[in-house]
Protein backbone atom coordinates (compact mmCIF):
# COMPACT_ATOMS: atom_id res chain seq x y z
CA UNK A 1 0.00 0.00 0.00
CA UNK A 2 0.65 3.95 -0.38
CA UNK A 3 -0.04 6.53 1.61
CA UNK A 4 0.23 10.20 0.24
CA UNK A 5 0.50 13.16 2.46
CA UNK A 6 -0.70 16.47 1.02
CA UNK A 7 -0.89 19.65 2.20
CA UNK A 8 -3.56 21.73 1.09
CA UNK A 9 -3.26 25.37 0.04
CA UNK A 10 -4.54 28.01 2.93
CA UNK A 11 -3.19 26.26 5.36
CA UNK A 12 -5.79 23.53 5.83
CA UNK A 13 -5.34 20.35 7.45
CA UNK A 14 -3.03 17.84 5.46
CA UNK A 15 -4.72 15.02 3.07
CA UNK A 16 -3.89 11.94 3.41
CA UNK A 17 -4.93 9.11 0.96
CA UNK A 18 -4.18 5.20 0.60
CA UNK A 19 -3.85 3.60 -2.04
CA UNK A 20 -5.14 0.20 -1.35
CA UNK A 21 -4.53 -2.38 -4.56
CA UNK A 22 -7.40 -4.86 -3.48
CA UNK A 23 -10.72 -4.22 -3.96
CA UNK A 24 -11.43 -4.27 -0.02
CA UNK A 25 -8.64 -3.19 2.42
CA UNK A 26 -7.62 -6.61 4.26
CA UNK A 27 -8.83 -9.08 1.22
CA UNK A 28 -5.17 -9.65 0.71
CA UNK A 29 -3.96 -10.43 4.21
CA UNK A 30 -4.36 -14.15 5.09
CA UNK A 31 -5.71 -14.86 8.38
CA UNK A 32 -4.20 -16.31 11.51
CA UNK A 33 -1.17 -14.51 12.53
CA UNK A 34 0.45 -13.75 15.97
CA UNK A 35 0.63 -9.38 16.24
CA UNK A 36 3.15 -7.95 19.32
CA UNK A 37 0.26 -5.44 20.37
CA UNK A 38 2.99 -3.20 21.31
CA UNK A 39 2.86 -1.27 17.83
CA UNK A 40 -1.14 -1.36 18.28
CA UNK A 41 0.13 0.34 21.34
CA UNK A 42 1.95 3.23 19.84
CA UNK A 43 -0.50 3.79 17.43
CA UNK A 44 -3.89 3.36 19.09
CA UNK A 45 -3.30 3.22 22.40
CA UNK A 46 -7.29 3.03 23.40
CA UNK A 47 -7.41 -0.08 20.72
CA UNK A 48 -9.11 -1.90 23.53
CA UNK A 49 -11.71 0.62 23.49
CA UNK A 50 -11.74 0.94 20.08
CA UNK A 51 -13.06 -2.85 19.61
CA UNK A 52 -10.07 -4.10 17.89
CA UNK A 53 -10.84 -7.61 16.81
CA UNK A 54 -7.23 -8.68 19.03
CA UNK A 55 -8.98 -11.01 21.42
CA UNK A 56 -7.37 -14.47 20.97
CA UNK A 57 -4.58 -14.41 23.87
CA UNK A 58 -1.68 -16.90 23.30
CA UNK A 59 -2.22 -19.14 26.18
CA UNK A 60 -0.03 -22.06 25.39
CA UNK A 61 3.60 -21.93 23.61
CA UNK A 62 5.38 -25.20 22.31
CA UNK A 63 8.23 -25.73 20.47
CA UNK A 64 9.06 -29.25 19.22
CA UNK A 65 11.87 -30.73 17.59
CA UNK A 66 10.72 -33.42 14.80
CA UNK A 67 12.04 -36.32 12.91
CA UNK A 68 10.44 -38.19 10.48
CA UNK A 69 8.61 -40.12 12.77
CA UNK A 70 8.47 -39.02 16.24
CA UNK A 71 8.71 -35.43 17.98
CA UNK A 72 11.28 -34.05 21.48
CA UNK A 73 9.15 -30.81 23.40
CA UNK A 74 11.78 -28.52 24.06
CA UNK A 75 11.74 -28.47 28.32
CA UNK A 76 11.65 -24.53 27.99
CA UNK A 77 10.41 -22.03 25.33
CA UNK A 78 13.87 -20.27 23.52
CA UNK A 79 13.09 -16.31 24.81
CA UNK A 80 12.61 -15.29 20.88
CA UNK A 81 9.41 -17.38 20.82
CA UNK A 82 7.90 -16.60 23.84
CA UNK A 83 4.46 -15.42 23.11
CA UNK A 84 3.06 -14.87 26.10
CA UNK A 85 1.31 -11.22 25.92
CA UNK A 86 0.53 -11.60 22.34
CA UNK A 87 -2.46 -12.32 20.41
CA UNK A 88 -3.44 -14.32 17.72
CA UNK A 89 -5.37 -12.47 15.12
CA UNK A 90 -7.00 -12.88 11.44
CA UNK A 91 -5.29 -10.52 10.19
CA UNK A 92 -7.81 -10.20 7.31
CA UNK A 93 -10.37 -8.55 10.34
CA UNK A 94 -7.72 -6.67 11.43
CA UNK A 95 -6.45 -4.74 8.48
CA UNK A 96 -10.15 -3.91 7.76
CA UNK A 97 -10.54 -2.59 11.30
CA UNK A 98 -7.33 -0.42 11.02
CA UNK A 99 -9.10 0.97 7.27
CA UNK A 100 -11.87 2.13 9.59
CA UNK A 101 -10.37 4.02 12.03
CA UNK A 102 -8.27 5.85 8.98
CA UNK A 103 -11.35 6.61 7.42
CA UNK A 104 -12.93 7.76 10.58
CA UNK A 105 -10.11 10.17 11.33
CA UNK A 106 -10.25 11.58 7.73
CA UNK A 107 -8.08 9.60 5.55
CA UNK A 108 -8.90 8.62 2.34
CA UNK A 109 -8.53 5.03 1.11
CA UNK A 110 -9.05 3.93 -2.26
CA UNK A 111 -9.55 0.50 -3.03
CA UNK A 112 -8.78 -1.75 -6.13
CA UNK A 113 -5.72 0.89 -7.51
CA UNK A 114 -2.25 -0.19 -7.67
CA UNK A 115 0.84 1.70 -8.27
CA UNK A 116 2.25 0.94 -11.27
CA UNK A 117 5.19 3.48 -11.40
CA UNK A 118 6.82 6.43 -9.55
CA UNK A 119 6.62 9.97 -10.74
CA UNK A 120 9.40 12.70 -10.41
CA UNK A 121 10.46 16.12 -11.21
CA UNK A 122 14.43 15.89 -11.33
CA UNK A 123 15.51 13.17 -8.91
CA UNK A 124 12.84 14.19 -6.63
CA UNK A 125 9.28 11.58 -6.01
CA UNK A 126 6.33 13.37 -6.36
CA UNK A 127 3.50 10.51 -6.46
CA UNK A 128 2.72 7.75 -8.44
CA UNK A 129 0.55 6.59 -11.57
CA UNK A 130 -1.61 3.60 -10.81
CA UNK A 131 -2.15 1.34 -13.47
CA UNK A 132 -4.82 0.72 -16.56
CA UNK A 133 -7.88 -0.83 -15.33
CA UNK A 134 -10.05 -3.33 -18.02
CA UNK A 135 -6.92 -4.81 -19.47
CA UNK A 136 -7.23 -8.41 -20.19
CA UNK A 137 -4.62 -10.95 -19.74
CA UNK A 138 -3.08 -10.54 -23.40
CA UNK A 139 -3.21 -6.56 -22.42
CA UNK A 140 -5.84 -6.04 -24.22
CA UNK A 141 -8.75 -2.75 -23.77
CA UNK A 142 -12.09 -4.34 -22.89
CA UNK A 143 -15.07 -1.60 -22.39
CA UNK A 144 -14.65 -1.55 -19.26
CA UNK A 145 -10.56 0.15 -19.73
CA UNK A 146 -9.99 3.31 -17.46
CA UNK A 147 -6.73 4.72 -17.89
CA UNK A 148 -3.71 5.17 -14.85
CA UNK A 149 -3.74 8.07 -12.68
CA UNK A 150 -0.76 10.38 -11.61
CA UNK A 151 -1.55 11.24 -7.58
CA UNK A 152 0.87 13.35 -6.89
CA UNK A 153 1.44 14.10 -3.42
CA UNK A 154 4.27 16.00 -1.40
CA UNK A 155 5.41 12.91 0.64
CA UNK A 156 4.95 9.43 -0.65
CA UNK A 157 5.48 6.77 1.83
CA UNK A 158 6.10 3.10 -0.23
CA UNK A 159 4.80 0.01 1.65
CA UNK A 160 4.31 -2.08 -1.17
CA UNK A 161 5.59 -5.39 0.63
CA UNK A 162 8.91 -7.72 0.11
CA UNK A 163 10.58 -6.54 -3.09
CA UNK A 164 7.49 -4.35 -4.11
CA UNK A 165 7.70 -3.15 -7.51
CA UNK A 166 7.56 0.43 -6.51
CA UNK A 167 10.16 0.41 -3.96
CA UNK A 168 12.26 -1.72 -6.06
CA UNK A 169 12.69 0.79 -9.12
CA UNK A 170 13.60 3.80 -6.27
CA UNK A 171 16.00 1.48 -4.17
CA UNK A 172 17.65 0.70 -7.96
CA UNK A 173 17.73 4.40 -9.37
CA UNK A 174 18.85 5.97 -6.06
CA UNK A 175 21.78 3.15 -5.42
CA UNK A 176 19.89 2.80 -1.81
CA UNK A 177 21.07 -1.17 -1.02
CA UNK A 178 23.07 -1.86 1.64
CA UNK A 179 26.46 -3.53 1.92
CA UNK A 180 25.02 -6.85 2.83
CA UNK A 181 22.28 -7.92 0.29
CA UNK A 182 18.76 -8.70 1.53
CA UNK A 183 18.05 -12.32 2.43
CA UNK A 184 14.71 -14.19 1.30
CA UNK A 185 12.06 -16.65 2.48
CA UNK A 186 8.82 -17.85 1.84
CA UNK A 187 6.33 -18.40 4.04
CA UNK A 188 3.18 -20.75 3.35
CA UNK A 189 -0.07 -20.72 5.03
CA UNK A 190 -3.19 -22.39 5.71
CA UNK A 191 -6.08 -21.61 7.12
CA UNK A 192 -8.42 -24.71 8.40
CA UNK A 193 -11.53 -25.11 9.94
CA UNK A 194 -11.25 -28.67 11.85
CA UNK A 195 -13.68 -30.18 14.31
CA UNK A 196 -14.74 -28.63 17.59
CA UNK A 197 -12.51 -28.68 20.87
CA UNK A 198 -9.50 -30.45 18.89
CA UNK A 199 -7.59 -27.53 20.09
CA UNK A 200 -7.72 -24.82 22.25
CA UNK A 201 -8.02 -21.27 21.31
CA UNK A 202 -4.71 -19.39 22.07
CA UNK A 203 -2.51 -22.58 21.21
CA UNK A 204 0.96 -21.21 19.38
CA UNK A 205 2.89 -24.26 17.98
CA UNK A 206 6.51 -23.55 16.52
CA UNK A 207 8.44 -26.49 15.15
CA UNK A 208 12.08 -26.93 13.74
CA UNK A 209 13.88 -30.17 12.31
CA UNK A 210 11.99 -32.30 9.79
CA UNK A 211 11.20 -32.32 7.13
CA UNK A 212 14.34 -29.57 6.73
CA UNK A 213 17.71 -30.86 6.71
CA UNK A 214 20.76 -29.11 8.40
CA UNK A 215 21.49 -26.70 5.57
CA UNK A 216 18.55 -25.69 5.45
CA UNK A 217 16.76 -22.62 7.61
CA UNK A 218 12.92 -22.71 8.81
CA UNK A 219 10.24 -24.18 10.74
CA UNK A 220 6.62 -25.10 11.08
CA UNK A 221 3.82 -23.05 13.14
CA UNK A 222 0.39 -23.90 14.09
CA UNK A 223 -2.06 -21.08 15.70
CA UNK A 224 -5.22 -21.65 16.95
CA UNK A 225 -7.30 -19.05 16.33
CA UNK A 226 -10.73 -20.70 18.08
CA UNK A 227 -11.91 -24.00 18.69
CA UNK A 228 -12.84 -24.65 15.48
CA UNK A 229 -9.48 -22.71 13.01
CA UNK A 230 -6.20 -23.48 12.94
CA UNK A 231 -3.68 -21.41 10.88
CA UNK A 232 -0.80 -23.83 9.97
CA UNK A 233 2.19 -22.61 8.04
CA UNK A 234 5.59 -23.41 6.65
CA UNK A 235 8.53 -21.27 6.28
CA UNK A 236 11.93 -21.32 4.15
CA UNK A 237 14.39 -19.55 3.60
CA UNK A 238 14.98 -19.34 -0.27
CA UNK A 239 18.98 -19.16 -0.42
CA UNK A 240 18.62 -23.70 0.13
CA UNK A 241 21.75 -25.07 -2.11
CA UNK A 242 19.61 -28.03 -3.52
CA UNK A 243 17.73 -27.26 -6.68
CA UNK A 244 15.46 -30.16 -6.24
CA UNK A 245 14.18 -28.80 -3.08
CA UNK A 246 10.45 -27.79 -3.44
CA UNK A 247 9.59 -25.73 0.00
CA UNK A 248 5.36 -26.51 -0.88
CA UNK A 249 6.00 -30.18 -1.07
CA UNK A 250 8.48 -29.85 2.49
CA UNK A 251 4.93 -28.33 3.67
CA UNK A 252 2.87 -31.16 2.88
CA UNK A 253 5.40 -33.62 4.22
CA UNK A 254 5.02 -31.28 7.60
CA UNK A 255 1.27 -31.56 7.44
CA UNK A 256 1.57 -35.23 7.11
CA UNK A 257 3.65 -35.28 10.38
CA UNK A 258 2.32 -37.36 13.41
CA UNK A 259 2.54 -34.21 15.46
CA UNK A 260 0.28 -32.09 12.65
CA UNK A 261 -1.96 -34.74 10.72
CA UNK A 262 -4.10 -35.94 14.02
CA UNK A 263 -5.44 -31.93 14.38
CA UNK A 264 -6.43 -31.36 10.89
CA UNK A 265 -8.20 -35.06 10.46
CA UNK A 266 -11.64 -34.35 9.52
CA UNK A 267 -11.01 -30.89 8.39
CA UNK A 268 -10.81 -28.34 5.54
CA UNK A 269 -9.18 -25.99 4.15
CA UNK A 270 -10.74 -22.72 3.88
CA UNK A 271 -8.03 -20.20 2.36
CA UNK A 272 -4.40 -20.95 1.25
CA UNK A 273 -1.76 -18.18 0.45
CA UNK A 274 2.14 -17.93 0.36
CA UNK A 275 4.24 -14.53 0.73
CA UNK A 276 7.98 -13.77 0.73
CA UNK A 277 10.00 -12.49 4.01
CA UNK A 278 12.71 -10.14 4.37
CA UNK A 279 15.10 -11.66 6.44
CA UNK A 280 18.68 -9.86 6.35
CA UNK A 281 18.24 -7.93 9.30
CA UNK A 282 19.60 -4.77 10.33
CA UNK A 283 22.63 -4.44 8.15
CA UNK A 284 20.73 -5.67 5.27
CA UNK A 285 17.66 -2.35 5.51
CA UNK A 286 18.71 0.04 2.74
CA UNK A 287 18.48 4.19 2.84
CA UNK A 288 14.90 4.80 3.51
CA UNK A 289 14.22 8.21 2.58
CA UNK A 290 14.92 10.01 -0.72
CA UNK A 291 13.61 13.66 -1.91
CA UNK A 292 10.01 12.72 -1.22
CA UNK A 293 9.44 9.77 -0.43
CA UNK A 294 10.08 7.01 2.45
CA UNK A 295 10.08 3.32 2.57
CA UNK A 296 8.80 1.32 5.49
CA UNK A 297 7.61 -2.43 6.67
CA UNK A 298 8.33 -5.22 4.72
CA UNK A 299 9.31 -2.98 1.41
CA UNK A 300 12.08 -1.85 4.08
CA UNK A 301 12.68 -5.38 5.62
CA UNK A 302 11.57 -4.26 9.00
CA UNK A 303 11.15 -7.92 10.28
CA UNK A 304 12.63 -9.80 13.29
CA UNK A 305 13.24 -13.43 11.77
CA UNK A 306 14.21 -15.20 14.84
CA UNK A 307 10.46 -14.37 16.28
CA UNK A 308 9.17 -14.46 13.01
CA UNK A 309 7.08 -11.37 13.66
CA UNK A 310 6.59 -8.15 11.59
CA UNK A 311 3.31 -6.51 11.81
CA UNK A 312 4.43 -4.44 15.15
CA UNK A 313 7.20 -3.38 13.34
CA UNK A 314 5.37 -2.29 10.21
CA UNK A 315 3.49 -0.40 12.65
CA UNK A 316 5.98 1.44 14.02
CA UNK A 317 8.37 2.08 11.08
CA UNK A 318 4.43 3.89 9.71
CA UNK A 319 4.45 5.82 12.71
CA UNK A 320 8.16 7.24 12.56
CA UNK A 321 7.41 7.83 8.82
CA UNK A 322 3.89 10.08 9.45
CA UNK A 323 6.28 11.88 11.91
CA UNK A 324 9.03 12.98 9.73
CA UNK A 325 6.37 13.26 6.98
CA UNK A 326 4.50 15.96 9.28
CA UNK A 327 7.24 17.79 9.88
CA UNK A 328 8.89 17.87 6.48
CA UNK A 329 5.43 19.33 4.90
CA UNK A 330 4.73 21.61 7.56
CA UNK A 331 8.27 23.03 7.15
CA UNK A 332 8.03 23.03 3.53
CA UNK A 333 11.39 20.60 2.77
CA UNK A 334 10.36 17.65 1.77
CA UNK A 335 14.32 16.48 1.12
CA UNK A 336 15.97 14.07 1.55
CA UNK A 337 18.05 15.61 4.22
CA UNK A 338 14.80 16.66 6.03
CA UNK A 339 13.20 13.17 5.52
CA UNK A 340 16.30 11.79 7.19
CA UNK A 341 14.41 12.67 10.64
CA UNK A 342 12.97 8.88 9.64
CA UNK A 343 16.26 7.39 10.01
CA UNK A 344 16.69 9.08 13.91
CA UNK A 345 13.54 8.11 14.82
CA UNK A 346 14.27 4.39 13.96
CA UNK A 347 17.52 4.19 15.32
CA UNK A 348 16.56 6.11 18.80
CA UNK A 349 13.56 4.04 19.27
CA UNK A 350 11.90 0.45 19.56
CA UNK A 351 12.64 -0.64 16.01
CA UNK A 352 16.42 -0.74 16.56
CA UNK A 353 16.36 -2.20 20.03
CA UNK A 354 14.78 -5.13 18.90
CA UNK A 355 16.44 -5.77 15.77
CA UNK A 356 20.13 -5.14 16.59
CA UNK A 357 20.57 -7.23 18.82
CA UNK A 358 19.78 -9.95 16.61
CA UNK A 359 21.48 -8.43 13.10
CA UNK A 360 23.66 -11.69 12.54
CA UNK A 361 21.01 -14.44 13.27
CA UNK A 362 20.15 -15.36 9.84
CA UNK A 363 23.33 -15.06 8.95
CA UNK A 364 24.61 -17.59 10.99
CA UNK A 365 22.16 -19.84 10.25
CA UNK A 366 23.85 -19.78 6.91
CA UNK A 367 26.74 -22.50 8.30
CA UNK A 368 23.74 -24.89 9.07
CA UNK A 369 21.03 -25.34 11.75
CA UNK A 370 22.80 -26.10 14.52
CA UNK A 371 25.40 -23.25 13.98
CA UNK A 372 22.79 -21.32 13.58
CA UNK A 373 21.00 -22.71 17.04
CA UNK A 374 24.39 -22.06 19.28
Amino acid sequence: RLVALQRREGGEPLRIAVLEKSRQSGSHMLSGAIIDPSGLDVLLPDWKMLGAPVEIAVSDDRVYYLTERSRWRFPFTPPPLRNRGNYIISLNRFVRWLADQAESEGVDVFTGFAGAEVLYEADRVVGVRTGDRGVDKHGVRKETFEPGVDIRANVTILADGVRGNLTKTLIQKFRLTSSIPQTYAIGIKELWAIPSDRVKPGLVIHTVGYPLRNEEFGGGFIYALSKEQLAVGFVVGLDYRDPLFDPHMAFQQFKQHPLVSPMLAGGEVIRYGAKALPEGGWHSIPRCHVDGALIIGDAAGFLNSVRLKGIHLAMKSGVCAADAAFTAVRADDVSASKLAAFQTLVNNGSLRRELYPVRNVRQAFGAGFFAGMV
